[in-house]
């Protein structure tokens, strides 16, 4: 293995700074975006529980109907 320059030593430390920076923005956007399912599967059950209970009144012919 050939001994690097101080030049390219330089560059491969910025590459690398610029791939951890990457690495740690990719993985913010995964927190994100695992954080935003958990909503919307909130939202997918709030759903589903209102069609429940909007189904049960068709069936149940609620008072004043």
């Amino acid at each position: 293995m050939t001994s690097l320059t101080d030049d390219e030593r330089a560059r491969l430390r910025a590459e690398i700074d610029r791939e951890r920076g990457a690495a740690r923005r990719h993985r913010a956007v995964a927190a994100a975006m695992r954080a935003d399912a958990d909503i919307i599967e909130r939202m997918a059950v709030q759903a589903d529980d209102h069609a429940d209970r909007l189904e049960a009144q068709l069936h149940g012919e609620p008072d004043g109907a």
